[in-house]
């Protein structure tokens, strides 16, 4: 499929994403870590073949360099500490960018699970088109 990609005049490629939707059954930190690390692994494997195969492309200048390496969901999000950047961080093939998936609902989930009360404000812009 890369090869593909790579062939074409009218896709660029700018990065991976990846997303362990299994994370949200985690029931520790050492578990949501373990697939934020396998998030990592899953867009950096990518990106090397990738890596591999782009000085064959028809028009290489045509993709981003380095590649954005992004992953993340709210449990592997609220993983990531200083420690397990350091340790990912490490051969990385591209730019590391972890979001937090659903983050703007976890305080749903923290009111569902801790039967705590919350607040929310949200600001919006309208467009009439």
């Amino acid at each position: 499929m890369l090869r593909i990609l790579f062939a074409s005049r009218v896709i660029s490629l700018h990065g991976f994403y990846g997303h362990a939707g299994d994370s949200y059954g985690s029931t520790s930190h050492k578990e949501a870590s373990d697939f934020l690390s396998g998030e990592v692994r899953s867009v950096n494997d990518a990106a090397a073949i990738a890596m591999t195969l782009l000085p064959e492309a028809s028009f290489p200048d045509a993709h981003s360099q380095p590649f954005v390496l992004s992953v993340g969901s709210t449990p592997t999000a609220n993983a990531a500490g200083a420690e397990t950047r350091e340790r990912l961080t490490r051969d990385l093939h591209g730019v590391l960018e972890l979001h937090a998936g659903t983050s703007i609902v976890l305080s749903y989930t923290k009111l569902i699970v801790l039967q705590e009360t919350m607040s929310c404000k949200i600001f919006s812009s309208v467009l009439l088109v």
